[in-house]
């Protein structure tokens, strides 16, 4: 079925909820107000297409799909203001697949991606898009149990982090080195007023990846090591790809530890334009 130019508001549960291998494509449609799920997908539920759609201040999560067996694509939609993750993925089937671009996940509360225990290799794309002021993490990734497997990978390419709102207890965005390709990163701390002061820790980074930080207002830091909390208990050996900091305003703070590294290493750090470190 299509379901296009429509609005689903005010329902008193799920604005779409899709089920028995339905295979729904949504476009440029509406769903907000909802009392549950903006849209729930259920367990054995088909191929779904969202587009050019807004899913907005649902009272769960705007995006709730588990079990899936078939692909799930969504591009150019605006997922935000929901009272739960934006998009939570749990527990996909052999036989799936799970591509967000050109997209924004913004102002939930809570994450704003949540790819949860797939129960197969799955070679989801997230890219393009923009992921904001979301409660929780931006982007969530936990695999399952099942053994790792060279390909289908993975792949998180070209997103910008802004604005981000997660504790120091959270990171904002987690994925697991050896089964995550990530290129082409970008966050960018709060320009909120009055100033914050934010903190930036990387403790990892993929091979030829390129990590972009982007300071605003505030006297902000950037720890660069693998125990941001103690500097001298870190060390950069998963530190694989680059790190380029653009300092904006207030007085801020660049800590690079490689505490303790085993064998001795060769460390550049170079100006590469103005404000850049």
């Amino acid at each position: 079925p299509t379901i296009s130019n429509s609005t689903i508001s005010g329902n008193s549960s799920a604005g779409i909820r899709v089920s028995n291998s339905g295979a729904p494509t949504i476009a440029s449609t509406t769903i907000s107000n909802n009392s549950n799920y903006g849209i729930s997908a259920g367990w054995y539920s088909g191929d779904i297409a969202i587009s050019d759609s807004i899913i907005s201040s649902n009272s769960s999560y705007g995006l709730y799909i588990v079990g899936s067996r078939g692909d799930v694509t969504i591009s150019g939609t605006t997922i935000s203001g929901n009272s739960g993750e934006g998009i939570y993925y749990y527990h996909a089937y052999s036989g799936s697949s799970f591509t967000v671009s050109g997209s924004t996940i913004s102002g939930n509360s809570n994450m704003g991606i949540r790819i949860y225990k797939p129960q197969t290799a799955l070679g989801f794309s997230i890219t393009n898009n923009t992921i904001s002021s979301n409660s929780g993490n931006g982007i969530h990734y936990e695999n399952s149990s099942i053994a790792y497997v060279s390909s289908p990978l993975p792949t998180i390419t070209n997103n910008t982090i802004e604005g981000i709102t997660g504790s120091a207890a959270a990171a904002d965005i987690t994925y697991d080195g050896a089964a995550q390709i990530l290129d082409g990163i970008t966050i960018f701390t709060s320009n909120a007023a009055p100033a914050n002061n934010d903190t930036v820790d990387i403790q990892s980074t993929a091979t030829s990846s390129v990590y972009n930080i982007a300071t605003q207002n505030g006297d902000d830091t950037v720890n660069i090591t693998s125990n941001s909390t103690t500097l001298q208990s870190g060390n950069l050996d998963a530190l694989l790809g680059q790190v380029r900091v653009d300092n904006g305003a207030g007085d801020d703070a660049l800590n690079i530890s490689d505490y303790t590294a085993g064998v001795a290493d060769t460390y550049t750090v170079e100006e590469t334009g103005n404000d850049q470190e």
